[in-house]
């Protein structure tokens, strides 16, 4: 068996590790974690941006990210809205 064909797998089930985790995070963000949200920012830009090629070698998708975070997103500017509102 080839070792890069070894490191791949295991390349591809850590990243996967790593999305369900940061997946789970932002699932379960609420406004009392913004206090953590420049830390956020950050990372949602190192995997959008500069750690898209090994997600995308990988093989890994970055769809459930990026809905759970607009999903956070809407929840938190609807939240706003009718607390404003009322």
């Amino acid at each position: 068996m080839n070792i890069n064909h070894i490191t791949n797998k295991l390349d591809k089930a850590y990243c996967q590790h790593v999305m369900d985790y940061i997946y789970e995070i932002i699932d379960d963000w609420s406004d009392m974690d913004n206090f953590a949200l420049p830390q956020l920012n950050k990372l949602l830009r190192t995997l959008f941006f500069k750690a898209s090629q090994v997600w995308y070698v990988n093989r890994i998708t970055m769809e459930p990210i990026l809905k759970a975070t607009i999903r956070c997103k809407f929840s938190s500017i609807k939240e706003r809205i009718t607390t404003t509102i009322t």
